[in-house]
């Protein structure tokens, strides 16, 4: 009995202590974060850092894309309690020694009203291997530098070999680069002084690419009872250049600095009801985008083009503005029953005036000086919640959105690219475009932590032209019914999971296929060429549309948890035989996280996406005169009947004969010719890896480390099979044009790795040092960018960037001091 009596005191009294020390802990914890709510602290960071190296691509975003020291600055400034006072401040900045510097504040009494601004920068730096020959960058006129020779010398046509290298509308390898350029291994010598290869690759040099957005809100909000009154203003500036493609006077181009310099500015206003039952907002919105750049020129680095002064003019996005009124809220009817709508209509208006045409081209007509252009926008939405019953949760939606274009349809006679050819004859056709969509969901309880889901949806969209019973489109119409279901299960606190499948039908309405084989076509149509048979617009075709999604959460012990998802979609076009055939999306997830205690954490991340789209085609010939399976027709005699059969056999260009004439045209057979069949499958595969872990607590409370690791690797395939037609180049009735099989391009890579690191020792309880590091490797291959890497004349007729698949290695280090107080 003693012992047995001894043994409930001991534990009595130790269930006492731990009873007292729990409170007492509890109270310390619960006056600490009351202390932290009441006397909040403020703080003040000031440091430097370093990066070791340039890279326009490691620093696009962050600031850090030059070489050398950087500044850290940063603080917090809240305003202290008084029991006498109920006005309250706070003061944020942050990257404060960087481009992209940031700095908040608000200032206000509690339910009485409050003030905000916010000040924020942000630097893209685009490229800094970008190189051109034009002198001007970021003004509004670009010019060619004086080696270039003068206008009326640069001849656009020869007869010659030699010559042909010297056309200047022409400009190509292998005379690539000043050294003596070969072919099959004979030398064609160093390219004349005055010719397009010496003059354009000796003018290249480099010039960086990046814009700067600055923007400025300011915002107070007053409250009057259940009225919250708000008026916010922001401006957002713009400044910079870009890189734009530009034509001239045809197919010829080149990437060139486009300057930037816009602002945008903004007001809201709103008033806002609250009452336990009802919630309403009314706003209004006007928003105003002013482009300081309108006309900006070029010169014509090929052939002179005299109608335009060998310029080519460009026009900058107009000035334009916009207007919205809204309002939305919701209604609870009862404890169960709950109504949530929003309603705004916006109107769009761009009435700038288009550049001057000077010198006027005497075949060209343009009959107004502005567009008048004019967009309302109305969108509607409703939605009604309800639970009628224990367990069972029902929704339902109504959403309207309607695109009114009112912009008057103009027709215009111009060329374009500010060629030198005949003017063609362009009407506009301003679009517009009505979706609805109605939503229907029911979610059941089928007990403690489990559920099922199913929900409909159906949507219309109209597009359609100006008037009622027109419209551009092949269809007017598409719907789409979709089939949702959804399956949950938490009832254990060890694992949860959530399984759903969706699937959709999409159908147009009498799609309106083209003439496979059209004899003519009107102005300004282009000249009749043989359409794909059962070809229909992917965005218009019949689609099915199936989704599978999926997760699961494990937490076999309270210091392991591991999370787990898949995400896919598969796309199938089925009525066409040609386009776009099938679309593929996947992303699988795991994540893991491990604290075996308070002072260590690790955690680790896997994820995996695809995305792979299908298009099946043929390759379309760009003679016309051909249209039948037999050997004469129309008055022509089709001298060399093409049947593929084994082999994809070449065929004469001079295939068609009148009389004594030769004529070009397309064999008799040609339309069912299967060796112009070719299909490409494009993919984008990308794995991404991560590792972190954290300490705390280590020498008495004052070090805390962190340490993170990831790794990214992404694959694009383009894979081409089947072939098409090319001519090689020889007269006469020569079989000269000659099948090409397809050839798939080389793999698009890139793989990143990235270390972060990160310490934090406190002095004292007001003094901390801070320690940041930061490295990144970057590794990329693409294809489209490295042609034109040691060639700006890599492709015909066009002057390349320079531009590299951006490859790196930066470090960037930065310590930091940082005081807190109260």
């Amino acid at each position: 009995m003693n012992t047995q009596h001894q043994r409930y005191t001991l534990t009595a009294l130790a269930l006492a202590a731990q009873s007292v020390f729990g409170l007492a802990a509890l109270a310390a914890t619960e006056d600490e974060a009351v202390t932290a709510q009441t006397q909040p602290v403020s703080s003040v960071e000031i440091g430097v850092g370093t990066v070791n190296r340039d890279s326009a691509k490691f620093g696009e975003y962050n600031g850090l894309g030059k070489k050398g020291a950087y500044g850290i600055g940063a603080f917090e400034l809240a305003s202290p309690v008084r029991d006498d006072s109920t006005l309250r401040y706070r003061l944020r900045g942050s990257n404060l020694g960087l481009n992209n510097r940031n700095v908040t504040g608000d200032i206000g009494e509690q339910g009485r009203y409050r003030v905000d601004f916010m000040y924020d920068e942000l630097e893209r730096r685009y490229s800094d291997s970008y190189q051109t020959p034009y002198l001007g960058a970021g003004s509004t006129t670009l010019t060619l530098p004086s080696s270039f020779p003068a206008v009326a010398t640069r001849l656009s046509s020869t007869t010659t070999a030699a010559g042909l290298l010297s056309n200047w509308n022409n400009i190509q390898s292998p005379y690539g680069t000043a050294a003596a350029a070969t072919v099959g291994g004979a030398s064609l010598g160093q390219p004349a002084a005055g010719s397009p290869a010496a003059v354009i690759t000796g003018a290249m040099h480099a010039q960086d690419i990046s814009t700067k957005r600055t923007r400025l809100d300011f915002g107070s909000t007053l409250t009057l009872g259940r009225w919250d009154l708000r008026v916010a203003m922001r401006e957002d500036t713009r400044d910079g250049v870009k890189l734009t493609g530009v034509a001239f006077g045809g197919q010829r181009g080149a990437l060139l600095p486009e300057p930037i310099q816009s602002a945008t500015h903004q007001i809201d206003a709103s008033a806002a009801y609250v009452d336990p039952r009802t919630q309403v907002t009314l706003s209004y919105t006007a928003s105003a985008f002013d482009n300081l750049i309108g006309l900006w020129t070029a010169q014509n680095p090929f052939a002179n083009n005299a109608l335009l002064d060998n310029l080519a003019r460009l026009s900058a996005p107009p000035s334009n503005q916009m207007h919205q009124w809204a309002v939305n809220g919701g209604h609870s009817f009862g404890s169960t029953t709950r109504l949530a709508f929003s309603a705004s209509e916006s109107v769009l208006t761009q009435n700038a005036p288009f550049i001057p045409i000077s010198p006027v081209a005497t075949t060209w007509s343009v009959p107004v000086a502005s567009a008048n252009a004019r967009v309302v926008n109305t969108q509607l939405l409703a939605r009604l919640t309800a639970r009628p019953v224990q367990g069972l949760s029902l929704l339902a939606s109504y959403k309207y959105d309607d695109r009114k274009n009112e912009t008057p349809a103009l027709t215009f006679q111009t060329a374009g690219a500010d060629g030198t050819g005949g003017a063609s004859v362009y009407t506009t056709e301003p679009q517009q475009r009505r979706t609805q969509t109605a939503l229907f969901e029911a979610d059941y309880a089928l007990g403690r932590g489990r559920g099922v889901k199913g929900g409909f949806e159906w949507q219309q969209i109209q597009r359609r032209g100006q008037e009622a019973d027109e419209t551009p489109f092949r269809a007017e119409f598409t719907r789409e019914s979709t089939w949702r279901i959804e399956y949950r299960d938490t009832a254990s606190e060890f694992i949860s999971a959530r399984l759903s499948f969706a699937h959709g039908m999409r159908k147009p309405s009498d799609y309106e296929p083209g003439d496979a084989s059209p004899a003519t076509n009107p102005a300004p149509q282009p000249a009749a060429d043989p359409e794909l048979p059962t070809f229909r617009q992917f965005w218009l075709a019949d689609r099915q549309r199936d989704k599978l999604r999926g997760s699961v959460l494990l937490q076999p012990a309270g210091d392991v948890s591991l999370q787990a998802g898949v995400d896919a979609t598969r796309d199938r076009y089925t009525a066409s035989q040609y386009g776009t055939k099938e679309v593929r999306l996947l992303a699988a997830n795991v994540d893991g996280n491990y604290a075996p205690g308070e002072t260590w954490a690790f955690n680790a991340f896997y994820t995996y996406e695809s995305n792979r789209s299908q298009i099946d085609s043929l390759a379309i010939s760009r003679y016309n005169a051909g249209t039948a399976a037999t050997t004469t027709a129309n008055g022509f005699t089709y001298l060399y009947p093409h049947v593929s059969g084994g082999s994809c056999a070449a065929y004469a260009s001079n295939i068609g004969q009148k009389g004594t004439t030769f004529y070009g045209g397309l064999p008799a057979d040609y339309y069912n010719d299967p060796c112009r069949a070719w299909s490409e499958v494009q993919s984008d595969k990308v794995h991404t890896l991560g590792l972190g872990a954290k300490a705390r607590n280590l020498m008495g409370d004052r070090l805390e480390l962190a340490a993170d690791v990831s790794y990214a690797r992404a694959v694009t395939p383009i894979n081409v099979s089947g072939g098409a037609y090319f001519s090689n180049g020889l007269p006469g009735l020569a079989l000269n044009n000659v099948w090409i099989a397809a050839q798939s391009l080389p793999d698009i890579t890139s793989s990143m790795t990235e270390i972060r690191l990160g310490a934090r020792y406190a002095i004292d309880k007001t003094q901390a040092l801070r320690l940041n590091v930061l490295n990144r490797r970057l590794r990329s291959a693409d294809w489209q960018y490295d042609a034109y890497a040691a060639n700006p004349l890599a492709m015909q007729a066009y002057i390349g960037s320079a531009i590299t698949s951006p490859n790196y290695n930066v470090t960037a280090v930065g310590i930091s001091y940082i005081v807190s107080f109260r």
